[in-house]
Parts: structure tokens; sequence; C-alpha cells
């Protein structure tokens, strides 16, 4: 059950992670403000 759990959770980050850089990629910023999100991104993934 626990582990059924982690998946799901883990599938949701997943999804929120790729849609934030997919509309970071899309979005109109510019080339430091996407650098400065997609680490923060990265620092959030590594635990």
């Amino acid at each position: 059950m626990g582990n059924l759990v982690q998946a799901i959770v883990g599938i949701v980050v997943l999804l929120v992670v790729v849609g934030g850089l997919l509309y970071i990629f899309y979005s109109k910023t510019n080339a430091v403000e996407k650098t400065g999100f997609g680490s923060l991104i990265m620092l959030g993934l590594v635990p």
C-alpha cells in the first residue's frame, strides 16, 4: 500500500515538473530566468 502511494506521488511530482519545464520553455522569459527556474527545479528534485 505504501509503495502505491509513493508511486502516485512520484507520478504527480513528475507531471508537475514536466509541465513546469514546458511552461518555462514556451513562455516568453529570457534565458537567465529560464536557467534560474531550471536550477530551482533541479535543486527541488535532488533529495
